[in-house]
C-alpha cells in the first residue's frame, strides 16, 4: 500500500515522495546493477539513471 502511496504521489510532482523513494530502494538497485555489470562505476551510473 506504501508504494502505491509513493508512486501517486510521485506522479503528482511531490519531491518529499521522490526522495523517500529514491532512499527506499537506491541500495537494492546498486547491488542489483553492480552484481549483472561487475563494475563499480557503471553500477552507479545505472542506479541515478533509473531514478532519473
Amino acid at each position: 500500500m506504501e508504494n502505491k502511496w509513493l508512486v501517486e504521489r510521485l506522479l503528482g510532482g511531490d519531491f518529499e515522495a521522490f526522495s523517500v523513494m529514491v532512499e527506499k530502494y537506491q541500495k537494492v538497485l546498486y547491488a542489483v546493477a553492480f552484481n549483472v555489470l561487475g563494475d563499480f562505476h557503471q553500477a552507479q551510473d545505472i542506479t541515478q539513471e533509473a531514478f532519473i
